[in-house]
């Protein structure tokens, strides 16, 4: 390698790790994304710097040229990159689905209710034993517990999970 082209590439990968570095402050990305692109950059530099280990890496790996290595490297590590990335906003999107559809119950709950209550003014007399009742049914689901994880969970929210299993 030229020492113009090791300049350059110096040069780039400094550049690399301030855009990096700027980006992870203005966009306040997750610690595990900003180490990885942290990481990636760093590396960047140090194989611009010292271009003999990726010769020695692509010798024992029994490459024929150290690009080959590099690229096949990069590659590789930006697809595992893509996975985890694509893993992570599956597991969103199904955590975005099921609050879209707690919610959608909840708002038909409050509706039915309110409906229930225009309709019936009955319920209305006695606004000490709906509290009462009220205050019975929060303490109930601020108790139940979760057997799957051992962690309290509100027992109208996992009726919900069920309901919206249900709905599939």
């Amino acid at each position: 390698m030229t020492i113009a082209l090791q300049i350059i590439l110096i040069v780039a990968a400094i550049g690399l790790v301030y855009f990096v570095a700027r980006g992870i402050r203005k966009f306040k990305m997750r610690i595990e994304d900003s180490l990885f692109w942290i990481f990636l950059s760093v590396l960047i530099l140090i194989l611009s710097i010292f271009p003999q280990i990726a010769t020695a890496c692509a010798d024992i790996a029994g490459f024929q040229a150290p690009v080959n290595f590099i690229f096949l490297f990069f590659i590789f590590v930006l697809l595992l990159k893509c996975f985890y990335t694509s893993r992570h906003t599956s597991q969103l999107e199904n955590k975005v689905k099921e609050l879209a559809q707690q919610v959608a119950l909840d708002r038909l709950d409050h509706y039915q209710r309110k409906e229930s209550l225009a309709t019936d003014p009955s319920h209305v007399d006695d606004p000490s034993a709906q509290t009462d009742q009220s205050h019975q049914q929060t303490a109930d689901e601020k108790r139940s517990e979760d057997p799957s994880t051992g962690e309290q969970q509100n027992s109208s929210a996992s009726s919900y999970s069920t309901s919206s299993s249900d709905c599939r």
